[in-house]
């Protein structure tokens, strides 16, 4: 008999984490499990998902994750309201094991605990304190006591996120685990021209591309601040953004994109073509101040095309040791040299982008890291 695992996603949307666990349960599965999808609200995932057998649930929404809008006051009810929501859910599933995939989703996390459910947190970020407006965040120190409190095991996708929440907390089990991602990414539908024609990139061009949210956390002010001088130096440069804004996020830069995109710069919005958006590219900048182990390196990685990205997080051990620009330091000025760097000698480019290919393919492979979550739900279960 097969028990019942429910995958609490964060975020109605393919992105990030969620486009991680969305993976997982479109992949082949275990058949010690049978898994359930929670959704918080309506989701382009769900049906997808329900079509290759996985049930689909919907609970009340935690207010933006810790830090929504609204007073005080209605974001404490809201998480009241969650929390039974998520208890009678489990209830009634009869729940043998429940999952969230990242730290904030604490209405979740007390529900398992009071409802005597063996929890998995899966721990994919690293910085632990900044939300989108780049500012610090109050609510770092709730996150942690749940994680080290409420959970039975955690799964963490980068060693920073491990050295934020402190030591395994005896009786717990703590596992690293980074991010993998499908080798078909290594393959391209089509090639580099004729997916630009696809997507609406100009040929011709020595396109650098920024894939996720836009915000001041990821730096991609930073890229918008010294974009007009790297245009200046390489006038075939052409800047593409991938992603939406956040909520919260009030940067002008990042604000006005929409409507005003500056000279050389394409602003595409939130996609779903992230394999032939990294395949019609030359390269990828991500230069964020705070990261784990970033999902949109490890598929630039796989498909080959060089990343340009500050060393925070777990981002050295993707891309350190030549398969990649790595570059330190706050600002424009470093990320603006690392640019340089990698636009200026496209056959060094290639050599690093070959040497990420290869290291993906032996230490990030997506099969391999949905092995061990399922292993590990059947640990933590006591299965």
């Amino acid at each position: 008999m097969t028990r019942r695992a429910l995958f609490c996603f964060h975020d109605n949307e393919p992105t990030g984490a969620s486009l991680w666990l969305y993976n997982l349960l479109r992949g082949d599965g275990d058949p010690r499990w049978t898994p359930h999808a929670v959704f918080p609200g309506a989701s382009p995932m769900a049906d997808e998902l329900q079509a290759r057998g996985v049930e689909c649930h919907q609970v009340a929404l935690e207010a933006g994750d810790l830090v929504g809008g609204g007073s005080p006051i209605s974001r404490l009810g809201n998480r009241v309201r969650s929390l039974g929501a998520y208890r009678r859910l489990f209830r009634e599933v009869k729940a043998d094991l429940v999952y969230t995939n990242t730290s904030v989703q604490v209405a979740s996390m007390l529900a398992a605990r009071l409802e005597s459910c063996p929890l998995l947190i899966h721990v994919h970020e690293g910085y632990g304190h900044f939300h989108a407006g780049g500012k610090r965040s109050a609510t770092f120190p709730l996150k942690k006591w749940a994680v080290r409190r409420l959970a039975q095991g955690c799964l963490f996708a980068a060693t920073e996120g491990m050295r934020l929440f402190g030591d395994e907390p005896k009786g717990r089990k703590w596992r690293f685990s980074p991010n993998g991602v499908d080798p078909s990414l290594a393959t391209p539908r089509a090639d580099k021209n004729t997916l630009r024609g696809v997507i609406g990139l100009p040929v011709g061009k020595m396109i650098v591309l920024f894939l996720g949210s836009l915000c001041r956390r990821k730096g991609t002010h930073d890229l918008l601040e010294c974009w007009p001088r790297i245009l200046a130096d390489f006038p075939d440069a052409h800047l593409v953004l991938a992603g939406k804004v956040p909520q919260g996020e009030d940067h002008p830069a990042l604000l006005s994109l929409e409507k005003s995109p500056p000279p050389g710069v394409q602003f595409l919005g939130f996609r779903r073509d992230a394999a032939d958006l990294l395949h019609a590219s030359d390269f990828m900048a991500l230069p964020s101040y705070g990261e784990a182990m970033p999902l949109s390196i490890s598929e630039a990685m796989m498909a080959g095309i060089p990343v340009v990205a500050r060393d925070v997080g777990d981002i050295v051990y993707q891309i350190g040791d030549g398969r990649g620009y790595l570059f330190e330091g706050d600002g424009t000025a470093p990320l603006e040299a690392a640019l340089r760097a990698a636009m200026s000698n496209p056959g060094e480019a290639g050599i690093r982008g070959n040497a990420a290919a290869r290291f993906a393919r032996e230490k990030l492979l997506l099969a391999t890291q949905h092995r061990q979550v399922w292993d590990f739900c059947t640990e933590i279960s006591g299965a």
